[in-house]
């Protein structure tokens, strides 16, 4: 079986491949040159000032770690997961017969089922769900992993899988680190001053704030194995983001990891991630808290005990939502019904 999807999120397309290629045993590809561009076949830049240059960064081969070229099929080193994926050109890609077509933004699904029925007639076209407040395109398969209402002939809800043996659970060591991952990281305010309170509170645990992402004071993180040290290397992990998460691979890794999340639970009523929160259980809700209240209430669920009770909670509450092994089963049962 051959799968062609879109990349522009590399957590979804490493999540395509775990499915497609590590579990399922097919082949999986991307678009690769700016001929995809040109046609009118690639959309992820439409949202910024100079699409071209977005372009440029996802489909030029000149700008990519291109391993090696067989068969007219690139193969590229991903660096954020460092792995290997096969990127394929249009002119290729006429002439290749391909299973299942999956457009994971609502712009390609139209040029996709265009493209489909030119040169692709036999494929199935699937629309992958990954972000709230999208108007979708009226799909017969829906794979989706938010918590948009259940639409379309053949629908499924999951969760994009990550490697667990890289976020595995480890047991914390203490609770003194507060990180943030969030590029352009919204409400900073709030977190310096809830940094600036633990400080002045005496003898309180929590001591170190570190914020991780574009536009951040530690900068960007590099590699998903970077990451994960920082998460286990953390007592908290501090995610306050007012528009919410589709997904939300940052705080699915931080359960997986077993760590306590500080958030605003409003924020993510309704959102797929919510049915991992629990106040004072496995995360803590700051919402209409000032920087004081937070400041001490992280000092309370600092006290090693009852921190490390978090962490394990935290774990044990992702293991009990999320299970990447009997979603693939069904997942692999949405991939044969489609129409």
């Amino acid at each position: 079986m051959k799968v062609f999807a879109d990349l522009h999120h590399s957590s979804l397309f490493e999540s395509f491949r775990l499915l497609f290629e590590k579990r399922f045993g097919w082949e999986l590809y991307c678009p690769i040159g700016l001929k995809w561009f040109n046609m009118g076949l690639w959309h992820v830049g439409d949202p910024y000032q100079n699409p071209e240059q977005i372009a440029l960064q996802y489909l030029d081969a000149n700008r990519l770690k291109i391993v090696e070229i067989k068969n007219n099929i690139y193969y590229i080193r991903e660096p954020y997961h460092n792995k290997i994926i096969k990127g394929i050109t249009f002119d290729e890609f006429k002439f290749t017969k391909f299973d299942y077509i999956i457009a994971s933004i609502p712009p390609h699904f139209y040029c996709y089922k265009i493209m489909r029925d030119l040169y692709q007639p036999q494929a199935k076209l699937v629309l992958q769900v990954g972000n709230n407040g999208w108007e979708l395109p009226p799909s017969a398969n829906i794979m989706c992993s938010t918590s948009a209402p259940k639409r379309g002939a053949n629908f499924i809800r999951y969760h994009q899988e990550f490697d667990t043996s890289i976020f595995s659970y480890t047991p914390p060591k203490s609770a003194r680190i507060v990180r943030s991952f969030l590029h352009l990281f919204p409400m900073a305010d709030l977190f310096y001053e809830t940094a600036g309170n633990c400080c002045l509170i005496d003898k309180c645990i929590p001591r170190k704030f570190e914020a991780y992402g574009l536009l951040t004071r530690n900068g960007s993180i590099q590699t998903i194995f970077e990451l994960a040290k920082l998460m286990k290397e953390s007592g908290f992990v501090w995610h306050v983001k007012p528009e919410g998460d589709g997904y939300g691979h940052i705080i699915h890794n931080t359960f997986a990891v077993g760590r306590p999340l500080i958030t605003v639970f409003q924020f993510y009523r309704g959102c797929l991630a919510f049915n991992l929160f629990e106040d004072g259980v496995t995360c803590i809700d700051i919402g209409s808290l000032t920087p004081r209240q937070i400041a001490e209430k992280l000092n309370k669920f600092a006290q090693p005990e009852i921190h490390k009770t978090l962490c394990e909670n935290a774990y044990k509450r992702f293991k009990e939502v999320v299970d990447f092994d009997a979603e693939a089963e069904e997942l692999k049962k949405f991939f044969e019904r489609c129409i």
